[in-house]
């Protein structure tokens, strides 16, 4: 068994460069490009759904692991509930008092997610 086994674990990969992306671009990003980071957090959620949606299964780490159709499918919903939630939080986020919270926001939903 080498180390190309864990790319099977396509959703969960693609999650975690989605978050370090996310992550990454508060981080960096000067306030006047500030806005861009719901859209920017929506597309790439959006991406990371599409290229997901098609379910396989895996089993990995000597049983530890088991991806199912049926937890993939699961694993899409949520994905989407997480772009709308993103959606529907931009005008929240972009009061005087939440601007600064809005990196934080997403970076801590993509992580629950």
């Amino acid at each position: 068994m080498d180390i190309t086994f864990i790319f099977q674990m396509n959703q969960e990969l693609s999650l975690v460069f989605v978050f370090l992306l996310t992550f990454i671009l508060d981080l960096f990003l000067p306030e006047r490009l500030r806005n861009w980071l719901c859209p920017v957090a929506c597309i790439l959620l959006g991406i990371q759904l599409v290229a997901n949606i098609w379910p396989k299964e895996a089993v990995l780490f000597g049983g530890m692991y088991h991806s199912t159709p049926m937890g993939s499918v699961m694993k899409s919903i949520l994905s989407l509930g997480t772009i709308l939630v993103f959606m529907q939080s931009k005008d929240w986020l972009n009061r005087p008092d939440a601007k600064h919270k809005a990196g934080e926001f997403y970076v801590l939903t993509l992580s629950t997610l």
